[in-house]
Order: C-alpha cells, then sequence, then structure tokens
C-alpha cells in the first residue's frame, strides 16, 4: 500500500501536471464540478460544503444544496448553474481527460485498488494503491483532475493546455 506521502510525491511527478491543494475532508460525500468554470468544484461532506479552485488551490467555504438521488447541487459559488454530483456512492468523472491522458483503475486482490495516471504518449504512472478511493477522475474540460480518499482530496491542474498556452486561465 502507498502512504498519502508517496501518493502525492507520484501526483507530482506527472509530467505537464502540478498540485494544486491537498485537503483533509471529514465526511467526504460529493463532489461537483462546474461546467462554466471547469477549474472549479464544489466538495460536499458531512462536516461543510466548500469550493475548490483546481488553478489556484485555494478552497473557501460555501452554501449549496444537493439532491442524492437526482445527483445534482445548486449552489452561490456557481449561481444559477446545476452541477452533477458524483462520489461514492453515485454519478462519475471522466476517466478520460479529452486530450490523450487517462485514469487506470484497477481492483485487486484484498480488496484493494491501484490507479494510474496514464499520459498521452503512453507512459504509466502508478499515483495510488491503497483502499478504494471515493471518487477518482477528470475535470469537464479535461485540464483538472481530483482524487478523494480516507485522506482527503488532491487537486490536480494541467500546466498548459493542449494547445499552448496556460490551462484554464485564472480570472
Amino acid at each position: 500500500m502507498m502512504t498519502c506521502s508517496q501518493t502525492t510525491d507520484a501526483l507530482r511527478s506527472i509530467k505537464g501536471w502540478r498540485l494544486t491543494a491537498s485537503f483533509s475532508v471529514g465526511g467526504f460525500l460529493w463532489v461537483s464540478f462546474s461546467r462554466r468554470e471547469p477549474h472549479r468544484f464544489l466538495c460536499i461532506s458531512a462536516q461543510k460544503i466548500t469550493v475548490a479552485d483546481c488553478i489556484r488551490g485555494t478552497v473557501t467555504e460555501c452554501d449549496a444544496v444537493y439532491d442524492e438521488e437526482a445527483l445534482i447541487a445548486y449552489s452561490d459559488a456557481f449561481p444559477e448553474e446545476e452541477t452533477v454530483l458524483a462520489g461514492e456512492y453515485g454519478g462519475s468523472l471522466p476517466d478520460d481527460s479529452g486530450h490523450g491522458e487517462q485514469i487506470i483503475t484497477t481492483a485487486l486482490p484484498d480488496g484493494l485498488s491501484a490507479i494510474s495516471f496514464r499520459t498521452a504518449d503512453g507512459e504509466s504512472i502508478l499515483f495510488y494503491l491503497c483502499y478504494p478511493a471515493y471518487i477518482c477522475g477528470f475535470s469537464p474540460d479535461g485540464n483538472a483532475m481530483i482524487l478523494a480518499d480516507d485522506g482527503g482530496v488532491y487537486v490536480l491542474a494541467r500546466e498548459t493546455n493542449p494547445e499552448g498556452g496556460a490551462a484554464n486561465a485564472a480570472d
């Protein structure tokens, strides 16, 4: 099994991507990416609701209402936008960035799970080996990636977009 430190080091080794945030979450439930601002997502837990910015690495509290059956959320962080929930109990995030990268999850014996990042060049980087993560995948535009597990949430952002220039230029 990999420790949190080993997971962090492995995520930092992914070329073209940078770890922008890593934070603890008590009672993780859901994430919900904005489609209008795909570098931002809600993180809903039993303790509080926050919005994370994948570029800046900031995490701030916000208000939201959500429906676990319909898998939707509304938040003051994304006014007039319905976002889609994804987490351990339903919904999913894309495992393909749309830019050639993929997240590969493999169930292993003894209830363990291995998660690797496959680059557009075919290189595979194992970054998670532990009990199954709550959720792992890309943002709607493929320029951010998150992993949520018992240790918290890890957030990565693409250093440049596939066409060159800064990915998801911040406001």
